[in-house]
């Protein structure tokens, strides 16, 4: 895959949970600076990521994400979850999606479930076939290769 061009990502910093550093004193979250280039760096990203400007939307991937815990807290998901986004973009269809914690959801289909510690489905697909699948947004890859549901939730043994 070294022929293949990679298109550039266009990323734009909110000040959400990525950037906030915790104040071991208070207990509280704070907002310094972006911890984005160190992220990029330590995260060894490729994709071409030109400086920030207004972006011109139209027919474009618009992925959002985030995280539960700070990068600058040990053990956060920010520098996975940026990973997966930038991964995501290069592949989902045109429209916007969140993705958070290995998962790609509808923009409109997801929730921070605080009490797990992770970003969910609000209610499941049941498609055309009437099954259901883990969310509604599970990319359809096409020719770049196959998309598959969420197997990395484990199943409840009810004996």
């Amino acid at each position: 895959m070294s022929g293949t061009k990679l298109n550039p990502v266009r990323i734009i910093i909110t000040g959400g949970t990525f950037d906030k550093d915790y104040d071991e004193l208070s207990g509280a979250l704070t907002f310094r600076d972006t911890h984005l280039p160190e992220i990029l760096r330590a995260s060894r990203i490729t994709v071409p990521v030109p400086a920030a400007q207004d972006p011109a939307l139209g027919a474009k991937s618009i992925v959002l994400t985030g995280a539960m815990l700070p990068y600058t807290v040990l053990h956060s998901d920010a520098a996975f979850n940026l990973g997966f986004a930038l991964a995501a973009a290069q592949l989902v269809a045109c429209g916007i999606h969140l993705c958070m914690n290995g998962r790609v959801f509808a923009w409109d289909n997801a929730r921070k479930n605080t009490s797990l510690g992770i970003f969910e489905a609000i209610t499941p697909d049941f498609g055309a076939t009437g099954s259901a699948t883990p969310d509604s947004a599970t990319p359809d890859f096409g020719a770049t290769g196959s998309a598959t549901p969420d197997s990395a939730t484990p199943e409840k043994d009810s004996t």
